[in-house]
């Protein structure tokens, strides 16, 4: 039985396979690593999309990305690699240590405000 994610999850394997054209993870490593994904944005958005009646395709969008990233890089940490290709697909970072987590958090955040910047989910103020 495939690990499935939430049901709260921003992007389900159908959608990451279907529209958001991923091919780096499988529904296993993907269904654990769209929650952590979107926890993240969560944390990033002051759980704003919580609060949207419908999930915007670039949400879900960022979801997927974080979620390649974060499972690649576990996956990485986990064999003690720095860097990792999968067809086509490279990422490297400077280690697995505590400064790996570091740049690999980093370049999820940097790679989730491309996807929503001018969405008004990253506003840090408070709105009226």
């Amino acid at each position: 039985m495939a690990f499935e994610a939430r049901e709260d999850a921003y992007a389900d394997y159908a959608y990451y396979t279907d529209e958001y054209g991923g091919t780096v993870l499988t529904e296993e490593k993907f269904g654990s690593a769209v929650i952590w994904s979107t926890a993240l944005i969560d944390q990033m958005t002051f759980g704003r999309v919580r609060s949207l009646s419908e999930i915007p395709s670039c949400v879900s969008d960022a979801a997927c990305s974080a979620a390649e990233k974060y499972a690649t890089f576990r996956d990485a940490k986990a064999r003690g690699f720095a860097s990792e290709s999968n067809d086509g697909y490279s990422v490297s970072y400077a280690g697995t240590g505590d400064g790996a987590m570091d740049s690999m958090m980093s370049s999820v955040r940097q790679e989730i405000k491309v996807y929503l910047a001018n969405t008004g989910l990253l506003y840090r103020g408070v709105r009226p």
